[in-house]
């Protein structure tokens, strides 16, 4: 597992990987890698989704329990629906159980 403390959008993160993947094409050729998140970032990032999802589901549930007007509950459609469409993005995104493909160092170095 690599990980690097960089701002995003650093010039140094790809040289860096250009560096550490030629280093290790060259010490294990035919060495592959899985290049993801991490478990942990997964399932954080998944359980923040189904958060999200269900936080949309509650709070329109419980504007339709209040018995709301009709113009104040389209008001709060549209960000309820972004709450529910990021968590379900997020769900579909980071799912946890799957397994990350190996990728061939060489292929990652031919990659532009």
């Amino acid at each position: 597992m690599i990980a690097a403390g960089f701002a995003p959008g650093d010039p140094a993160i790809p040289e860096l990987m250009k560096t550490v993947l030629t280093e290790l094409a060259s010490a294990r050729p035919g060495m592959s890698v899985q290049v993801g998140a991490g478990k942990g970032m997964e399932w954080t990032m998944f359980v923040i989704g189904v958060v999200s999802v269900l936080l949309g589901l509650g709070i329109l549930g419980a504007a339709l329990a209040s018995g709301i007007s009709t113009a104040r509950l389209m008001g709060a459609a549209l960000p309820i629906l972004l709450l529910g469409l990021v968590g379900y993005f997020l769900m579909v995104a980071y799912k946890p159980w799957r397994d990350v493909p190996p990728v061939p160092v060489e292929q990652l170095l031919a990659d532009p």
